[in-house]
């Protein structure tokens, strides 16, 4: 039977693929299995794999959200309920994501990071615009980062402040 492959052919191509893509980049255990799933077709031969190059060290969630973390902050302020979606979004399980953004915001101060973004935004604004057109803008530009509006409520009120 030509067309049949064997479990140990079929394993062997599943595993060339998975290490092809984690040369390219880092893949969380979620999305690799989705993408060799999609692939092969194979359930158990993806499972087996992918317990293989996790057992190997190869696929580590953890170490994965770390990096993510440290280069998603590196672009700019951004609110850690903001930076758990996009985690979760690459296939990061909820709670590790949670974990790892808290172990990795501990000497922030959200507030702090919010009144920075919108002063740098601020200044960017032109003088002419009125002060509810500048007020509303900053408070989009903060939600849309992911801080919740107690956080934007405080930060507009800073800037009110300093204006005076």
């Amino acid at each position: 039977m030509a067309g049949v492959r064997s479990k140990p052919d079929l394993d062997e191509r599943v595993r060339r693929d998975a290490l092809d893509r984690l040369a390219r980049r880092p893949l969380s255990r979620s999305r690799l299995a989705d993408a060799l799933l999609k692939r092969w077709k194979d359930a158990d031969a993806v499972s087996r794999t992918i317990d293989a190059l996790a057992g190997a060290g190869l696929i580590d969630d953890r170490a994965f959200a770390d990096e993510a973390v440290r280069q998603i902050r590196a672009r700019g302020p951004l609110a850690g309920r903001a930076i758990v979606q996009r985690l979760v979004k690459l296939g990061v399980p909820r709670a590790l994501a949670e974990e790892r953004v808290a172990v990795a915001a501990s000497d922030d101060d959200p507030a702090e990071d919010a009144r920075a973004l919108a002063a740098q935004r601020l200044s960017r604004m032109s003088v002419s615009l009125p002060t509810e057109t500048k007020r509303r803008r900053i408070a989009g530009l903060l939600a849309r980062r992911g801080y919740d509006a107690e956080t934007i409520a405080g930060t507009l009120d800073r800037l009110d402040r300093d204006d005076d």
